[in-house]
């Protein structure tokens, strides 16, 4: 049993190298260029490209990557150079907020779900349960998206918290104004 154990974990493991690698590699030759050409000058997109190793060869920043991942905890220490906003202050806003929203949905999920559950055991075969039935059927077949929105925003107007809007923009990043 252990040695099947080990061997998935093996397995697993192998399978999320291979994946990482294909979209490291995938964004790497993607056409275009991460900084924007008509704000910095050639000078300046060549000392950034060389300052973020850009200029290594794929598999020596693959590596590169991989070891300040797994080692630091690290994703770089870019900025995004749209907004001039370090990448690390908009993954924590990003986690912050999709661990808010994540464990919000869990509790009104299951308080409801308990409820209807219940309601709907406690009248097996009369109108409550099919009804909770079909609506949960509905509820599974939709597209996730459909009913999203209004249910984020209206949460946002009981907790009031707008740090971010549905269009997915950030509040904080919006307030800064492009660098021209």
């Amino acid at each position: 049993m252990a040695k099947y154990t080990l061997k998935r974990i093996g397995m697993a493991l192998l399978t999320l190298l291979i994946i990482t690698f294909l979209l490291f590699l995938m964004v790497r030759i993607m056409p275009g260029n991460p900084f924007p050409s008509e704000r910095m000058s050639a000078d300046q997109i060549a000392n950034k490209r060389a300052e973020m190793g850009l200029d290594d060869p794929i598999p020596v920043q693959f590596v590169n990557y991989l070891g300040n991942l797994l080692l630091r905890g690290d994703f770089g220490n870019g900025t995004s150079l749209y907004y001039g906003v370090p990448i690390n202050s908009v993954l924590s806003t990003c986690m912050s907020n999709s661990f808010r929203i994540g464990g919000l949905a869990i509790l009104i999920g299951t308080a409801l779900g308990l409820v209807l559950g219940i309601t709907a055991a406690l009248h097996k075969g009369k109108f409550l349960d099919g009804f909770f039935t079909v609506l949960a059927d509905i509820r599974r077949s939709r597209m996730t998206c459909s009913a999203d929105l209004p249910i984020i925003r209206q949460t946002q107007d009981w907790t009031g918290n707008r740090t971010m809007n549905p269009s997915g923009r950030f509040r904080v990043i919006e307030e800064r104004q492009p660098k021209v």
